[in-house]
């Protein structure tokens, strides 16, 4: 068991570099993950992959969390993903 079982974490900007580094660490320890990338879905679909590989659950959503209305529907996006899911 993780230290974050039964967690979510939502990370910005981890299509790649350190967010995609954060996604993976945090998953490695347990915590379900949010990958949110700007504008690059295939990008944000594979780090999603990487992090369901080590055995967590993984959506990935897109939304530009510099622009307020993106931001601000980006919760939105998660929950009706989860729900369709």
């Amino acid at each position: 068991m993780g230290k974050l079982d039964g967690k979510v974490a939502l990370v910005t900007g981890s299509g790649r570099n350190i967010g995609r580094a954060t996604v993976l660490k945090l998953a490695a320890e347990g915590a379900n993950v949010v990958v949110n990338a700007r504008s690059n879905q295939a990008e944000a679909d594979a780090v999603a992959q990487e992090a369901r590989g080590l055995g967590v659950k993984a959506l990935s959503v897109l939304a530009d969390v510099a622009n307020k209305a993106s931001s601000l529907t980006m919760p939105l996006s998660v929950l009706i993903s989860l729900l369709l899911k």
